[in-house]
């Protein structure tokens, strides 16, 4: 039995994390529907809060991955529960994720994040230099702010911080 955990402790992990995700999930669904304005939280990981806007954010990438995926046997009415779903397993799970990286002492910076920026292809012009006007422009469009989208940059790479050092495990051997 210790074998087959040692030999699993990766899978165990991921498990563990999801497994906490789904609580967080499926416990604040039963409490059934309710109006959510822009401010209020719709999901709730310890400290972390998620508001509809980051709700809605994930839900359309997940809706895009899935209509990507389907292509034309896509039914966005028949996704709609199971889109929702995906994106709060989401924000619960690099929650959960970031919190575990801050609590190691992981950390991203500034910096961090305004290198990610400047090598996004999206923020460039046509002579292949960073565009400022339009990162605001999308900054404010899609997030509101520059500081709403600095923070969940930084949580996002935290979560994939703690993501690269799960993974990097090192196997226990016999």
């Amino acid at each position: 039995m210790l074998r087959i955990l040692r030999s699993g402790q990766r899978w165990l992990t991921a498990i563990l994390v999801a497994g906490i995700g789904t609580v967080f999930v499926v416990f604040p669904g039963l409490q059934g529907p309710s109006d959510f304005s822009s401010s209020q939280q719709i999901v709730k990981v310890g400290p972390l809060e998620f508001g509809i806007a980051e709700f809605e954010r994930v839900r359309e990438r997940r809706e895009a991955a899935i209509q990507e995926e389907l292509g034309d046997r896509y039914d966005p009415r028949a996704m709609r529960e199971t889109r929702d779903n995906l994106a709060a397993r989401e924000l619960v799970e690099s929650g959960l994720l970031a919190l575990a990286a801050g609590d190691l002492g992981l950390q991203v910076t500034t910096r961090e994040i305004e290198r990610l920026v400047l090598a996004d292809p999206g923020f460039r012009n046509e002579e292949g230099k960073f565009d400022r006007e339009q990162f605001e422009k999308y900054t404010q469009y899609v997030y509101g702010s520059q500081k709403a989208f600095m923070a969940e940059r930084r949580l996002a790479m935290l979560a994939m911080k703690m993501l690269s050092l799960l993974q990097g495990q090192p196997g226990v051997s016999e």
